[in-house]
């Protein structure tokens, strides 16, 4: 993979520092206040010049400091494509599990279909539908082949977030519904329920009801989708 070019806003020391794999100087420089999502023409950020050039350590200390891993440069590719690219699953895992809230906003399913069997992981589910990460985690995971690993996690997030999903992503349950895992939904139904503290999703002779949702369309869509079950 060649390396971006960095020019404009980047100063050429902070680039030549990174390159040459310097983590007590970018440290410093951090400390002082180096802001770590500065941008070059090209909207790459210091941490796509890192991971470029294979400098996972700085990389994971830019992270800490507040780099977005999944800002998109002009072709599209944020740092964590690179990890992947690059076979760093375990940076990329880090760069999951260490990124600050808002940036989970940005991660797209393409992002996490390219990391296969390792999502499986139920401290990165947790992270991915606690922060709300705009992505149907439970369409990506196969649900209907890890019932076990969805709900344990689902029993951990906070009612909000547990609520942005069942109003966000409803077609999943019809999904269910439709391969025949009427038990999975039941035992989802009820630990959406128990956690929210009333009855906000409901099956009773194969429809689903949400009683809580933030658009009525996404109700009429699920009923419309439920009729041939």
């Amino acid at each position: 993979m060649s390396v971006t070019k960095f020019s404009g806003g980047i100063c050429p020391d902070v680039v030549n520092l990174i390159r040459l794999g310097d983590h007590t100087s970018v440290r410093q420089l951090l400390l002082d206040g180096l802001y770590p999502n500065m941008e070059d023409y090209e909207h790459g950020n210091l941490l796509h010049l890192a991971c470029a050039n294979e400098r996972w350590e700085i990389a994971k200390l830019l992270i800490r400091f507040g780099a977005n891993p999944f800002h998109e440069n002009e072709s599209y590719i944020s740092g964590f494509d690179i990890a992947l690219k690059f076979k760093e699953t375990n940076t990329a895992i880090y760069f999951l599990m260490h990124t600050q809230k808002e940036f989970y906003k940005d991660i797209y399913i393409s992002d996490l279909q390219k990391m296969g069997e390792c999502l499986c992981n139920e401290e990165i589910l947790f992270l991915l539908c606690e922060n709300q990460a705009r992505v149907d985690i439970f369409k990506h995971l196969r649900f209907e082949y890890c019932p076990q690993l969805m709900l344990s996690t689902l029993k951990r997030i906070s009612p909000q977030s547990l609520n942005y999903y069942i109003s966000s992503y409803p077609n999943s349950l019809s999904d269910l519904l439709c391969w025949g895992k009427k038990d999975m939904v039941l035992s989802f139904c009820k630990t959406v329920n128990e956690a929210l503290g009333k009855e906000v999703v409901s099956i009773d002779d194969n429809v689903i009801s949400l009683h809580e949702v933030k658009e009525k369309s996404e109700l009429d869509q699920l009923k419309k989708q439920l009729k041939a079950v």
